[in-house]
């Protein structure tokens, strides 16, 4: 989940950066170091697009939705 291979889809590390933005106080730059990528501009880049993707499925907005308040009950 920490690295990805180049030309293939890999949704859940996606979503895992997505949520990583949402959940935690870290920069663009400290998350896209733990996920082994370039720079951060890419990590922006993921966030956008699975941002787009909940925008317009609404069962992939629900299953993040649920990731998330999972994450949340966590932290408390």
């Amino acid at each position: 989940m920490l690295s990805g291979i180049r030309g293939k889809e890999n949704l859940a590390r996606k979503v895992a950066m997505y949520l990583m933005t949402q959940c935690c106080e870290r920069t663009l730059r400290e998350m896209a170091r733990i996920f082994g990528l370039g720079c951060y501009g890419a990590m922006g880049w993921v966030c956008h697009g699975v941002k787009a993707k909940t925008e317009r499925d609404k069962k992939f907005r629900d299953r993040i939705g649920w990731i998330a308040a999972e994450i949340y009950q966590q932290k408390i």
